[in-house]
């Protein structure tokens, strides 16, 4: 089973860096008046990241993050601070929020959860 934590140098750090390095400037060339979001999915299995970020049309919630890039880059460094080596997180910071997750992991976490709903309806 894949754990919540990773190794520092490994795969699935390379691939969040990835993302850092990918995703303020796509949700930014993505961005329109209104609102703008893109979701990503970096790497190979077992390390794949599947990532998030929205930039709202509100920017006044917190005006010194008007650019959308500029806030989702923020915070992932937040994330990655917060974090730690975490293979999930998200940061809201009002004007944009951004997550990512290990993909393998969520999806033994859904089988996990299925068979458990199966079996308490099998009794």
């Amino acid at each position: 089973m894949v754990q919540g934590r990773f190794a520092p140098n490994s795969s699935y750090e390379a691939n969040l860096r990835r993302v850092a390095a990918t995703l303020p400037a796509m949700v930014a060339n993505g961005s329109s008046s209104s609102s703008s979001g893109v979701d990503v999915l970096v790497g190979e299995r077992p390390d794949q990241i599947s990532a998030s970020a929205f930039c709202g049309a509100n920017s006044s919630a917190a005006p010194e993050y008007s650019d959308c890039g500029a806030c989702v880059a923020k915070a992932l460094r937040y994330a990655r601070r917060l974090c730690g080596y975490s293979r999930r997180a998200m940061v809201d910071l009002g004007a944009c929020r951004v997550s990512y997750h290990d993909v393998g992991r969520v999806e033994l976490e859904i089988q996990a959860s299925l068979a458990v709903r199966i079996l308490d309806e099998r009794e």
